[in-house]
């Protein structure tokens, strides 16, 4: 997982990546650099967006995807790929 440093990371150290959902892609398996692949928990449409809620091993992430005819839907229990442009993520050191 690739996201934007602000320094004083250590290898060995817990870190927290941080990106807004809006920021997120939700899309078919595969192998895009930087995908994580999980299982969709929950779907709800927003007006003119889909919130996701995903599950990737023991971390969840929420997703707000534009909405428009044509864009896919995904299901709960569909397993997908959530991506996002590392420059859009930041890493936090854990306290």
């Amino acid at each position: 997982m690739r996201a934007r440093r602000h320094g004083g990371e250590q290898v060995g150290n817990r870190l927290t990546v941080c990106v807004r959902p809006e920021r997120i892609r939700v899309q078919d398996q595969g192998d895009a650099p930087g995908a994580l692949r999980g299982r969709v928990e929950d779907r709800a449409f927003s007006g003119y967006v889909v919130k996701y809620r995903l599950v990737l091993d023991d971390l969840r992430l929420h997703a707000v995807v534009p909405y428009q005819s044509g864009t896919p839907l995904f299901r709960v229990g569909d397993v997908v790929s959530a991506v996002w442009d590392p420059q859009q993520a930041v890493v936090v050191p854990n306290e």
